[in-house]
């Protein structure tokens, strides 16, 4: 069979052209969307000496009997034949197959790692990581695949040279690459495309970090952990594969993986290709740090639209909610359902576990922040707020700030209830939960918000905040000045 293949690739060149187009395969010599992966500006077709060579910047390059294997996902005898069915060649008589079955996968790779040694990867060290991990006797780099249950499905070998390849017989889809040992139950979960990436994110906190490989695996991983832990953070990190024609796969696929699971996506805040290794390499692990924080956006699944604000103190056990036809329904919150409460003593993300001998609940509790509640929402003339108040010092003296919404959730935010005598979890994970119930508490009665002192909406405000009469419309002084301490209230306002 080798020989009929070499017959048929030298009678094919310097006409792949024509023969691909039959076989419905683009020979686009300009950048385009790639026939095999489908990522756009990302393959051209060259035919470099009539080889009918082809280059995607995604899923590689090769000759033209690679790209029809490639594109009609088969064997190189396969795609022969269909080439040669469009030459009118005459096929050769089949002969019985003697292929020898492949062992089981988990097997072949467990086999493989008995041949490893544990030692610095270069492939790594090139992108500023150090560490020891199982290499092969060429150098290249071990990883291993496995499921939510454990199962191994496969493996990843990556040369010294950055190529990337997938032992013959792995399962990708759902399955991923581990930075380390996974807990019961984890406080968040990363999911990143490659592993250098995972590495990198290594110092940001999560628990768990998962690599998928690809971006193309991310949302099958994401729904796999989200089937393990219903209600845990999960991270998407998404590749910023930003291009001149606006088309930026990564990011794509990290915000469809976020929403179908109620995620959270970062993507690293560049203008030019980058993954979050990039970014640490260029900045620094402070920057990346920081970055990551204040990057990570929370998408929530767009199945269902609430339609009543959730409660002050403890999140609503029965919430109203829209479905199809535009009917509404009484949805009764499962007492196992996790959820957030605000005590004295601070918010905390519960989760209700049951104890499967007793019966009994038990709640494993996260701390979020100290004590704070949501008063009502407010605006002025240019912006929305959230409207916050909390206890400050030891004597506990009310605190009451309109932070403006956008800055919820966002490191802006987060800076100004520290400075103002909040604490904060610096977990990015329960930050990010943090953030979405504090934009999501507030009441349906508006405030004024205002910067200046003076007449507004019918009473006065003094320059300390104090105000005299009653208002039309709650109100949030919002500035200050530093004459406020030579003015008291004395009289009524009726004088």
């Amino acid at each position: 069979m080798h020989s009929f293949v070499d017959e048929v690739r030298a009678k094919a060149n310097g006409h792949w052209e024509p023969i691909l187009e039959r076989l419905g395969i683009s020979t686009n010599r300009k950048e385009s969307e790639c026939p095999s992966c489908g990522g756009k500006t990302r393959y051209r077709f060259d035919d470099l000496e009539g080889r009918g060579t082809y280059l995607c910047s995604h899923c590689g390059s090769g000759t033209g009997l690679d790209l029809v294997m490639k594109v009609k996902q088969c064997t190189a005898p396969e795609a022969t034949a269909m080439v040669a069915e469009v030459m009118a060649m005459p096929l050769p008589e089949k002969k019985p197959a003697k292929e020898k079955p492949l062992r089981p996968i988990a097997e072949r790779v467990a086999t493989l790692l008995k041949t490893t040694h544990m030692g610095e990867s270069v492939y790594l060290n090139n992108k500023g990581l150090q560490g020891p991990h199982p290499l092969l006797k060429d150098g290249s780099l071990l990883l291993v695949l496995r499921t939510m249950a454990g199962t191994v499905t496969g493996a990843q070998t990556i040369r010294s040279t950055g190529e990337k390849r997938l032992l013959a017989g792995t399962k990708k889809k759902g399955a991923f690459i581990p930075v380390d040992d996974i807990p019961e139950n984890p406080d968040s979960v990363v999911i990143t495309e490659g592993y250098s990436t995972a590495l990198s994110l290594a110092v940001c906190g999560a628990e768990v970090i998962l690599t998928a490989i690809d971006a193309g695996n991310l949302l099958s991983v994401a729904q796999a952990v989200r089937e393990r832990w219903p209600q845990t953070p999960i991270i998407i990190a998404g590749d910023n594969d930003v291009t001149p024609e606006g088309e930026n796969v990564g990011k794509n696929a990290a915000e469809e993986a976020a929403r179908t699971v109620g995620g959270s996506v970062a993507v690293p805040p560049t203008d030019h290709k980058a993954d979050w290794n990039d970014h640490r390499q260029q900045n620094g692990v402070e920057e990346l740090q920081r970055a990551f924080v204040d990057s990570t956006v929370v998408l929530e699944i767009p199945v269902a639209e609430e339609v009543e604000p959730i409660e002050e103190n403890i999140v609503s056990s029965t919430k109203l909610t829209v479905i199809e036809g535009g009917k509404k329904e009484k949805k009764t919150t499962d007492p196992l359902k996790p959820r957030i409460e605000s005590r004295e003593e601070g918010v905390y993300w519960v989760e209700p576990k049951m104890d499967k001998d007793t019966g009994e609940i038990v709640n494993k509790e996260q701390w979020l922040c100290s004590a704070i509640n949501v008063i009502g929402k407010g605006e002025d003339e240019k912006e929305r707020y959230l409207i916050l108040e909390w206890n400050k010092g030891k004597k506990k003296a009310v605190t009451r700030k309109a932070i403006r919404a956008a800055d919820i959730g966002e490191r802006e935010g987060w800076r100004i209830l520290k400075a103002g005598g909040v604490d904060v979890t610096t977990k990015s994970g329960l930050r990010a939960t943090l953030g979405d119930w504090l934009q999501r508490s507030a009441g349906k009665e508006m405030w004024s918000i205002t910067p200046r002192s003076g007449w507004h909406k019918g009473a006065y405000i003094m320059p300390d905040g104090s105000i005299i009469g009653e208002p039309e419309q709650p109100i949030l002084f919002n500035g200050g000045t530093a004459a406020a301490e030579a003015y008291s209230v004395e009289g009524r306002a009726e004088s």
